[in-house]
């Protein structure tokens, strides 16, 4: 259901789509036989954890086994201990693939990747190789022996002579065929990041708030604060930095020369590094002395260009140019930062 969705995000909003990645899904309803939404309705009642299992089992394939303990810890998490499980959701789920329309597959002009198993009892493989052929730009991959499901083994397998292909290379290749034009503004994300780093350490909300594209999201350890508006980040911000001084640290600096970035796309781009804290040396009071390192990962926005101005408008300023702005941000143990 995941890739017919995206295929109509991909028809409806092609400038918004690069590529397609679609795994052991379908067109349209057609691919659900009378078998498969038996199999589907299995459950629209509450299982044991011997039929979850079971029914796993079959719909794994046939090249892997089941993973027992993988799939035990599942069903207690979304059985045994969530309080919001709710067997009715696979008839709403059937009712809208059944009442969805047939897609105009050939609108798709971006680079799809089909990925199907071959012993998939929910989708048969013939619906994949008959629907791929409708979109001009795409790759079809056969995964023997796999079933509606994405065994660790087919992403980890590397010297394995029975499979071609391993799913993230793959994937990597079609990001790389989309017909992206990324800009690269990479020191310019640098340079906003800098200045936002400065800001932050002075907390003029005044300062911060042209940084953010509320609303925005700050994540660390154990806290997950949203901010929508003005009095929102500056409250955050304010307890975030009270935090702070309780545990001792005097201030912040980036580390400016381990910093590295990456566009997403034209308007999208990530940037990681670390900071470094501090605290006053004992028995001094100028003195820093370095406490710890932690990692920041910050997703940053550019909004669309503005309408040209009239010849009777002034140029814009710096300040009102458009600059980038954070979204989300995440502070975590250096170690664990995200790979760019």
């Amino acid at each position: 259901m995941g890739g017919s969705i995206a295929q109509r995000i991909a028809i409806s909003y092609p400038k918004r789509v690069l590529s397609l990645t679609s795994i052991v899904s379908f067109a349209d309803a057609s691919a659900l036989t009378k078998s498969s939404i038996l199999s589907l309705s299995f459950f629209a009642k509450v299982p044991s954890l011997e039929e979850y299992l079971g029914f796993w089992s079959v719909l794994v394939g046939t090249t892997y086994p089941l993973d027992i303990p993988l799939y035990t810890q599942l069903y207690k998490d979304s059985v045994e201990e969530s309080t919001r499980y709710n067997p009715n959701c696979i008839t709403h789920q059937l009712s809208a693939i059944a009442r969805s329309p047939i897609p105009d597959l050939a609108l798709i002009d971006i680079p799809t990747l089909i990925l199907y198993g071959t012993a998939d009892p929910l989708i048969p493989a013939t619906h994949a190789i008959e629907y791929a052929k409708l979109i001009a730009d795409s790759q079809l991959i056969e995964m023997d022996g796999v079933g509606h499901d994405i065994p660790a083994g087919i992403c980890e397998a590397r010297n394995r002579a029975r499979w071609r292909y391993r799913i993230h290379p793959e994937i990597f290749k079609l990001l790389k065929r989309s017909k992206s034009n990324m800009s690269n503004e990479i020191e310019a994300v640098k340079a906003q990041f800098i200045k936002y780093s400065e800001v932050f350490n002075k907390l003029d909300p005044k300062l911060i708030l042209p940084f953010f594209a509320l609303g925005s999201i700050l994540i660390t350890t154990g806290v997950v604060a949203t901010m929508t508006t003005e009095q929102e980040v500056e409250g955050v911000f304010t307890q975030f930095m009270g935090l702070l001084k309780k545990q001792n640290f005097t201030c912040s600096k980036l580390d400016v020369d381990n910093l590295s970035a990456k566009m997403l796309s034209d308007n999208i781009a990530i940037v990681s590094g670390s900071a470094i804290r501090y605290k006053k040396e004992p028995g001094t009071d100028t003195k820093e002395v370095e406490l710890e390192r932690i990692g920041v990962t910050y997703t940053f926005r550019k909004d669309p260009p503005a309408p040209t101005a009239k010849a009777t408008e002034p140029p814009a300023t710096e300040a009102t140019a458009n600059p980038w702005k954070i979204v989300a941000g995440i502070i975590h143990q250096p170690e664990n930062a995200i790979a760019l």
